[in-house]
């Protein structure tokens, strides 16, 4: 919705989700939906990967062509979730 609302009030804007549909996202689903174990830091390591291939290859591109980048989960969400998890070598990567 708020995608929406930006649109009409004239501005370029983007939604964004994550996991992301690229192969690290793809595979975050298949453990999440139990087709695939690994691992809690091979999770931590392909969520961190995810997180910057979800900044270089889907949010950064679009801020360079002065859009705005609205997405369902980021930097807060590496947080909780490392902390919630109790491993926090990987939350300063993927929180950027």
């Amino acid at each position: 919705m708020l995608v929406k609302w930006l649109k009409r009030a004239g501005y370029k804007a983007k939604l964004t989700h994550e996991p992301t549909k690229m192969c690290t996202g793809k595979t975050i689903y298949k453990v999440l939906h139990g087709k695939l174990k690994m691992s809690k830091t091979q999770l931590d390591i392909v969520y961190t990967t995810d997180r910057l291939m979800h900044y270089f290859y889907e949010i950064a591109p679009y801020l360079k062509k002065g859009y705005v980048i609205v997405s369902d989960r980021y930097k807060y969400s590496g947080i909780a979730y490392g902390c919630a998890k109790g491993n926090r070598k990987f939350i300063n990567l993927a929180i950027g």
